[in-house]
């Protein structure tokens, strides 16, 4: 059904938002249900994604949050993201998240590589940010005060929104990657997609519902890193 201006987004029985059936879809076709035996650690949860990982993985969903814990699963509740890294040291095949980055005190491109260090060889990191403009406004720092952050962000808990020029840029910088987004596009048909109710304008261009993905070198690969690091 229609939710807040944008058609057919949320499903009616789930709760499901465009974003997580993508996010889903993309674990889906890369293997990532296939077997049970999996770590996955899901920030800041979002109902319907919360349910169908805790069901398929078990003991091995790790569900955490900053604030009051949620009630649709079980989670471990943090006072703030460094308290939540700092108490995060397993290793873990998937590692999702929404809207995380911009209400983090914490610069967000070191959580980025906080959390790209706990994935297991070939683990996963999904995630998707509040997208405004070409570029990053941030600056919502200790400087400002909750009734300003609301007024230049929206919501008085977020301390920047980000640009859909200078994020993408930024984060294959970062992660040297050619393209730091899963590509949907060259995945499925726009009749593939259509079957999920996941809009395919919506996931050509850079914007809240953007899927941003990491894949972690194999064991080999990082076995090779690591002896090349001791080399230098």
């Amino acid at each position: 059904m229609d939710f807040r201006g944008r058609a057919l987004e949320e499903c009616k029985k789930c709760k499901s938002k465009a974003r997580e059936r993508a996010e889903i879809l993309a674990l889906k076709c890369l293997g990532y249900f296939e077997s049970k035996k999996k770590k996955a650690l899901h920030i800041m949860p979002d109902r319907a994604t919360a349910r169908l990982l805790s069901k398929t993985y078990g003991k091995g969903y790790r569900a955490k949050t900053i604030g009051a814990a949620v009630d649709f699963v079980e989670c471990e509740a943090y006072a703030d993201l460094d308290a939540l890294l700092e108490g995060t040291n397993d290793k873990y095949d998937i590692i999702l998240h929404n809207n995380l980055l911009e209400v983090a005190s914490l610069r967000p491109f070191e959580v980025i590589s906080k959390l790209d260090g706990l994935l297991k060889p070939n683990g996963i990191h999904l995630f998707t940010v509040t997208v405004r403009g070409m570029r990053t406004d941030e600056g919502g720092d200790l400087m400002l005060d909750e009734a300003e952050r609301a007024k230049r962000f929206g919501r008085a808990d977020r301390y920047r929104l980000f640009g859909a020029a200078d994020f993408p840029r930024a984060l294959a910088t970062l992660r040297q990657q050619n393209n730091p987004r899963f590509n949907f596009a060259a995945r499925f048909s726009d009749s593939d997609l259509d079957r999920w109710r996941i809009p395919p304008n919506e996931f050509r261009d850079i914007n809240s519902n953007t899927v941003f993905s990491y894949v972690a070198p194999p064991l080999a690969s990082a076995v090779a890193v690591a002896a090349a690091d001791v080399a230098a």
